[in-house]
């Protein structure tokens, strides 16, 4: 299974591959940010859809701020999605971005 950073690579590769705008920041722990901490890790949008990653290793937690992202996200639907993604995840991400 890959690590984190594999999954991330694999996930943002595949978005782009099936014509997703996506984005990712590097190392947001030691960037200059506004706003809150904890945005997820990936975000991609394509045809009005958008789709918000935070990825974890298989025994990853999510942090308070990140749990509270989580929880101020709409409701999964068609157009719109939040998902926290583990290594055993990546084949269903594939799948739903193509």
């Amino acid at each position: 299974m890959p690590a984190e950073d594999d999954l991330l690579l694999a996930i943002v590769e595949a978005a782009t591959l099936f014509r997703w705008r996506c984005h990712h920041d590097r190392r947001s722990d030691l960037a200059r940010q506004q706003g809150h901490a904890g945005f997820p890790d990936v975000i991609a949008i394509r045809d009005g859809r958008i789709k918000a990653f935070e990825l974890k290793s298989e025994r990853g937690q999510l942090s308070t701020d990140q749990y509270a992202w989580q929880r101020e996200m709409p409701a999964n639907s068609h157009a719109f999605e939040y998902r926290v993604v583990r290594p055993a995840d990546l084949d269903d991400v594939i799948a739903s971005l193509r």
